[in-house]
């Protein structure tokens, strides 16, 4: 009789114990887990664990999450924890969750990861940890992720990178640390990266960029180096084997005054060149030889004067460009559009033009915008450009 008193007591027990180490999470997990699964926890079984594939505990005011809150997931492949209050996360957060492909961070308040954070996931494909306070990380924090292809680190507050900070991620594709506080790229920082596409290292504080650094990136095609208050030279080697390269933006550095005649020598596959909000002063008739199929230029809110008649000569698959915001720039010289059969869109809108060229409608016959408000024409020249280009122009 007690034997089958005790036979009861542990069929009845074990399931009771079962069901309650699969509840024994914070609340807040437990309620999306119930909501995805459409039963109460204490209805759960092993395999309802294993069938959840995506987990989104986005803006759930988490302050902090544990292994336990994941365990039993381990088929788990998204998990999005953006916009919390996740100040440290445990070295062994993700242990039960190895089929892990996707991990979202963004938002959160932490300032490293830890060394080891990585170590049970190798599947993850796509990191992004923006929006932190990230000041520092381990060398080989992303070492165990060989099939990353998407790493996202903007909006944080990184000073520095390990030159060997990637060096184990041979199959990434895009890369974006913009708007941290970078003050140096050590040369070897990308060398093991051949796959990269997308780059992003702007709104950083370094002054310049090594001259190789970019060189084993023959495969990328956006590369983004802008909003850097500190950057004021461009070495002519910088963008020496990116004939790649489609999108390219070196923006909003007011230091940079200049740039090398030959930069662009070897990027000729260009499409979108973004020179806006720097401090160039001038373009001469080379700088742009090599763009031949370069279909948006932007030179907006710089400090140009003079223009050499020839420099946009080469660019006959051109369709914008957006120089407004020039105030030093008085006059634009008669040849500078001829050529541009394709062009659609002229922005010379506030500048210190108080001429333009006549006559350039037989020329730019597929121009359909032609902004020219806020310069300084007479009204004998408006009544021109007006007679011109009609709906064309937009001088008010």
């Amino acid at each position: 009789m007690a034997r089958v008193i005790l036979l009861v007591v542990f069929f009845f027990l074990i399931p009771t114990q079962v069901q309650a180490q699969l509840c024994d999470r914070q609340t807040l997990v437990v309620s999306e887990l119930e909501s995805q699964l459409g039963k109460p926890c204490v209805s759960w079984t092993a395999n309802d664990l294993i069938s959840i594939r995506k987990l989104s505990l986005y803006d759930k005011g988490l302050i902090k999450i544990d292994s336990h809150d994941l365990a039993g997931l381990t088929q788990l492949e998204i998990l999005n924890l953006n916009k919390n209050k996740l100040i440290d996360l445990p070295e062994d957060l993700l242990k039960f969750t190895p089929k892990l492909k996707r991990l979202y961070l963004t938002e959160n308040h932490f300032r490293s990861l830890p060394q080891m954070f990585f170590h049970f996931t190798p599947y993850l494909v796509e990191v992004v940890l923006s929006k932190n306070a990230i000041t520092h990380l381990p060398f080989n924090l992303f070492h165990r992720l060989k099939k990353a292809k998407v790493i996202d680190l903007r909006e944080n507050q990184l000073q520095s990178i390990h030159e060997n900070q990637f060096s184990q991620n041979l199959e990434l594709e895009v890369l974006n640390l913009h708007d941290n506080q970078i003050q140096q790229l050590p040369s070897k920082a990308f060398l093991q990266n051949t796959h990269l596409r997308s780059l992003h290292v702007s709104g950083n504080l370094y002054s310049e960029l090594p001259d190789d650094i970019f060189l084993p990136l023959k495969e990328l095609t956006l590369l983004n180096i802008g909003h850097n208050p500190n950057l004021d030279t461009l070495s002519k080697k910088l963008f020496l084997n990116l004939s790649e390269l489609r999108q390219l933006y070196i923006s909003h550095s007011p230091k940079l005054t200049e740039i090398p005649e030959d930069l662009f020598e070897h990027t000729p596959g260009l499409r979108t060149l973004n020179l806006s909000s720097n401090s160039l002063t001038k373009i001469s008739d080379k700088l742009f030889t090599n763009l031949t199929g370069l279909y948006g230029l932007y030179l907006n809110h710089n400090d140009i004067s003079d223009i050499d008649p020839l420099a946009f000569s080469q660019l006959t698959e051109i369709d914008i460009i957006d120089l407004h915001y020039n105030k030093n720039l008085k006059v634009i010289p008669q040849q500078l559009f001829l050529g541009l059969i394709k062009l659609r869109v002229l922005d010379l809108s506030y500048c210190g033009l108080i001429d333009f060229p006549v006559g350039l409608s037989r020329e730019l016959k597929k121009l359909w915008i032609l902004d020219l408000k806020g310069n300084q024409f007479s009204l004998s020249i408006k009544e021109l450009l007006q007679e011109e280009w009609r709906s064309t122009l937009i001088l008010n």
